[in-house]
């Protein structure tokens, strides 16, 4: 009973250093994230007050509505019964052996084309890209040094996370905890 104790202690400490992952983005640099948590952010600056901006860019595909109508002709054998006052059609797919009506009644038959029409609506994508770009972090160190757990800030897989500064004469890295 000791073991699996320790063996499920293990797996789940093991669990846990297993979804956190250190990305370093150097000055203008860009990286592509994978989805998770920005657990913490750190960011070096060799001005002393330098002001930094981190901004995430999400694009998506635009996609529309397109219709196409498709027509099919298939030929059916067509059989219709009439007496004086009513008419009976009956279509069927393939020959139908021909049958005599009663004789009061006046039958016609032949082989007839059924059109068929079927629209079907779908999406596809137009080509366009619709871009969004929001500030995960928008911060000036202090003694050339920033570190922060932002709340509630989330990155979509594929989102291209860019850090610059904007303090002339600053340059510097920030180094992002990722939560997955």
């Amino acid at each position: 009973m000791k073991k699996l104790i320790a063996l499920i202690a293990l797996c789940a400490s093991a669990a846990a250093f297993a979804a956190v992952e250190t990305v370093e983005i150097a000055d203008g640099g860009t990286w592509t994230a994978s989805a998770g948590r920005l657990a913490s952010v750190r960011v070096l600056s060799t001005a002393a007050s330098g002001a930094f901006t981190l901004k995430g860019v999400e694009s998506w595909d635009v996609s529309s509505n397109v219709t196409t109508t498709v027509t099919a002709e298939t030929p059916v054998w067509r059989r219709v019964l009439t007496n004086e006052t009513q008419s009976v059609t009956n279509d069927y797919p393939g020959q139908v052996v021909f049958t005599p009506p009663p004789p009061w009644k006046i039958a016609g038959e032949g082989w007839i084309t059924n059109t068929v029409t079927t629209t079907v609506t779908r999406r596809m994508k137009t080509g366009a890209t619709l871009a969004a770009t929001n500030t995960l972090v928008s911060a000036t160190c202090s003694g050339g040094a920033y570190t922060n757990a932002p709340s509630g800030v989330w990155l979509s897989d594929g989102e291209a996370v860019t850090f610059s500064f904007s303090t002339a004469g600053a340059f510097g890295r920030a180094l992002l905890v990722i939560e997955r």
